[in-house]
């Protein structure tokens, strides 16, 4: 009842970081998709990345990518891809994913709708996280539920394919923290995540600068100045 998993860690940098890593990884090495028609991996992530960007404008994103290259899906010595970015980051692409994998895939390929599938579920398990959300209980329940069943049956088809082919699906243990953070019966927004790390946020943008010196005596009097613009003044009784 005390302590309980964070939305933030378990799902924004667990299980939606991996998810799309994965995708994209699916995209950008994958030839003849309509939305990334480049002839090498290079070419063809970047093509993802214009496609990214009319998104953001379209949706009028604030918390974006400052760019996307093959490195940032998977590392070198990562043996499987995981996108590397922050949570405000990969909340909002997780509808972009789920969109371009039905438009991009061919649903007549098992694979192609297995990853559609997965993208749709657990979009559907961040709409329920939205106060407008009526049962949302049972929509996290079980959407959560069904997005699991298709990595791990991605994960599956992978192995029993050929050995020398590129690892993409990887079932973690974080997988395991989000079903139950899902099915407890409790409300995720309630505790993205904990305080101190919350804070840390909302400071990092009251310090933003769009030019000008960079110092610390700089920054944290630009902190202060905003904090006390923002915030009111408490009353004492």
């Amino acid at each position: 009842k005390i302590f309980k998993y964070d939305w933030l860690h378990a799902v924004d940098l667990g299980v939606a970081a991996d998810m799309l890593g994965q995708i994209f990884d699916f995209f950008i090495r994958t030839k003849g998709l309509a939305g990334t028609p480049g002839k090498t991996i290079a070419a063809r992530c970047k093509d993802l990345w214009l496609d990214i960007q009319l998104w953001y404008k379209a949706q009028k994103v604030t918390d974006k990518l400052q760019n996307l290259t093959p490195a940032l899906i998977r590392r070198s010595n990562q043996k499987w891809p995981k996108l590397r970015c922050s949570a405000a980051q990969a909340r909002a692409l997780v509808p972009y994913a789920a969109a371009r994998a039905q438009q991009w895939l061919d649903a007549t390929i098992l694979e192609h709708r297995a990853i559609q599938t997965a993208a749709y579920h657990l979009n559907q398990c961040y709409l329920a996280l939205s106060r407008d959300s009526i049962f949302w209980e049972e929509a996290l329940a079980a959407n959560s539920r069904k997005y699991a069943l298709q990595i791990v049956a991605l994960e599956a088809h992978e192995l029993a394919r050929e050995a020398n082919e590129v690892a993409r699906w990887r079932v973690k243990p974080k997988l395991h923290a989000f079903l139950e953070l899902c099915s407890d019966g409790s409300q995720p927004s309630l505790f993205w995540t904990y305080r101190d790390e919350d804070w840390g946020g909302s400071a990092s943008r009251f310090a933003r600068r769009r030019g000008g010196l960079q110092n610390p005596k700089i920054t944290s009097q630009n902190l202060l100045f905003r904090f006390r613009c923002k915030t009111a003044v408490p009353r004492i009784r």
